[in-house]
């Protein structure tokens, strides 16, 4: 099997730090008032917005966050199940990674302006479980696995938004912190059919398939 290669995986990584950073710090920016004035903008102009917060504020809001976390745990035990240990560790770097970097933003570890970015811990939950899901998945329905990973994390999104929970900042900045560490623990992958490509004796790496 050949390994993934870091290009272009690190770069991207870095792009979503950066972009992640600049909003973090715009966000850090923003005055509480700017801030609230922004929500009562999203209240005020969202489509059925009292339908929203029923929903997502009542029983769905309380069920969702478990059912993502049980989601997690199963695929990190079927990773391990199937002797896929390593994949399972880059699965756990990727979840407390991000959601260790985003609640250390919340939690004001870091001095980063004039008052502590409120960031969407519901964002980087949903990413890093949708990676684990995906890298756990069978081959063949791997990419329908992450179209739905995918659509899951802009609905959680929108309804982050659509209820006021979060400024639109606010929901992006932890998305490309998670994305973030995706892409930075891509290249750690092994994938699961064949083994890590061994050298030859002139030094050239060849793939073994299994």
């Amino acid at each position: 099997m050949r390994r993934t290669a870091w290009w272009p995986w690190v770069p991207l990584a870095a792009a979503c730090t950066a972009c992640a950073a600049a909003l973090v710090f715009a966000v850090a920016a923003t005055g509480p008032a700017a801030r609230a004035g922004a929500l009562a903008a999203v209240a005020t102009f969202a489509p059925h917005h009292d339908l929203w917060v029923r929903l997502l504020r009542g029983g769905l809001g309380r069920v969702a966050l478990p059912v993502v976390l049980a989601l997690a745990a199963i695929a990190l035990l079927s990773l391990v199940r199937h002797g896929r240990r390593r994949d399972a560790a880059v699965a756990v770097v990727v979840l407390v990674g991000a959601n260790g970097t985003v609640e250390a933003i919340k939690h004001g570890l870091l001095d980063l302006g004039p008052s502590t970015p409120l960031l969407s811990g519901h964002m980087a939950v949903v990413v890093g479980t949708a990676f684990v899901v995906a890298l756990a998945s069978a081959p063949t329905p791997r990419r329908r696995v992450v179209a739905l990973g995918a659509a899951a994390v802009v609905a959680t999104a929108a309804g982050v938004a659509l209820v006021a929970w979060h400024t639109v900042p606010e929901v992006l900045a932890p998305t490309l912190v998670a994305l973030a560490w995706v892409l930075a623990c891509l290249p750690f992958v092994v994938r699961v059919h064949g083994t890590p490509a061994a050298p030859t004796g002139d030094g050239v790496a060849v793939t073994a398939r299994s």
